[in-house]
C-alpha cells in the first residue's frame, strides 16, 4: 500500500527543491520561503506585481506559501505588500518631488484612481492632502 501511495502522490510542480539550501529543518525552510518572499516584494513594488508572482517566484504552493507567511509576518502577502507601497507612497509624497501620479506609478499601481482609493482608504486622506492635512 505504501508503494501505491508513493507511485500515485504527486507534488506540485512549482516546488523548486533544489533552490533551497542543503540540510535546512522545517522551520527554518519556512523561514527561508518568508525571507524569500519579502525579498521578492521589496525588490519589485514599484512593478504591478501580485501574490501570485510572489509565490511563483519562489516556487511553492500559493496556499502553503500564504500560511506560512501569515504564520511568521502575522499579516497576508497581500497585506506586506500593500503596507509596503504606502509606506514608500507617504515617503515620497512628503519629499514633494514627484506628481502624485508619478509618485503612484512609483509604488506599483498604473492606475492612479486605485491608488488614490487605496491610500486614502489607508491613511483616511486623499494622497493629494498629504502630508500637511
Amino acid at each position: 500500500l505504501g508503494e501505491l501511495c508513493r507511485a500515485d502522490c504527486k507534488f506540485p510542480e512549482s516546488v523548486q527543491v533544489q533552490d533551497t539550501p542543503p540540510g535546512i529543518g522545517t522551520g527554518d525552510l519556512q523561514s527561508f520561503y518568508v525571507q524569500r518572499m519579502r525579498q521578492f516584494i521589496h525588490s519589485n513594488y514599484q512593478n504591478a506585481i501580485s501574490v501570485q508572482h510572489v509565490v511563483d517566484y519562489i516556487g511553492i504552493d500559493r496556499s502553503y506559501a500564504s500560511r506560512i507567511f501569515h504564520r511568521l509576518e502575522k499579516r497576508t502577502i497581500q497585506r506586506y505588500l500593500i503596507d509596503l507601497r504606502m509606506k514608500k507612497a507617504r515617503q515620497l509624497l512628503e519629499e514633494k518631488r514627484l506628481s502624485i501620479v508619478n509618485v503612484a506609478r512609483s509604488v506599483g499601481y498604473q492606475d492612479y484612481t486605485t491608488f488614490e482609493r487605496r491610500f486614502k482608504q489607508e491613511h483616511g486622506k486623499s494622497p493629494g492632502s498629504f502630508p500637511d492635512a
